[in-house]
């Protein structure tokens, strides 16, 4: 389902650089990196759910939650991963905030955002897991709809953020999320 994106081998042309004299420490940095991003970068598309080597339970948990949830707003996914009340942190500069919600809820609330904005590629630009606490920072692209914050036209957007899971029993019961609101605005008003 992913190819060669998680095969962990080197890109065309760089072992052989490892014989060279004087390039191999850069060189096998490079390939250390390379794997790394290789995890780490991702296009989350909706009901395949993302899987490499080493995955934690906490981050499996969340890979499912973004393709089953995230991107469709599907309410029994949403049940099957949340929690019945999840504790949601809206880190925001001016006035933080802290809702809590069900799983149907935050399925209605991704059911509205696709009401307003359509389908939209959901790529996952970092990906890490610590224990129970999984970050994920992603950037979406999509059309503007029928956008009730301002002018609506069919032109892209393209919107970033942010977000870090807790994951408790195979389920997440809190995540904090930052949005880039003010780039998100600055679009919508073009």
């Amino acid at each position: 389902m992913w190819g060669g994106c998680w095969t962990p081998r080197a890109p065309d042309g760089l072992l052989p650089t490892l014989a060279q004299p004087g390039v191999a420490t850069i060189s096998a940095v490079l390939l250390v990196a390379w794997k790394v991003c290789a995890v780490r970068s991702f296009e989350v598309h909706r009901g395949v759910v993302p899987e490499w080597d080493g995955m934690t339970p906490a981050a499996h948990v969340v890979a499912e939650f973004l393709a089953t949830v995230r991107l469709t707003g599907h309410a029994a996914s949403a049940r099957r991963l949340m929690a019945d009340q999840i504790t949601c942190h809206q880190v925001v500069s001016e006035a933080p905030q802290t809702l809590v919600r069900t799983p149907d809820e935050y399925a209605a609330h991704v059911q509205d955002m696709l009401g307003e904005f359509g389908r939209f590629r959901f790529h996952v630009t970092e990906f890490l897991t610590e224990a129970d606490h999984v970050f994920v920072r992603w950037r979406q692209a999509g059309h503007v709809r029928a956008v009730n914050r301002g002018p609506g036209s069919a032109r892209a957007v393209d919107d970033v953020g942010s977000a870090v899971y807790r994951v408790h029993h195979g389920k997440i019961v809190e995540y904090w999320v930052q949005l880039d609101r003010l780039g998100l605005a600055a679009q919508l008003v073009q």
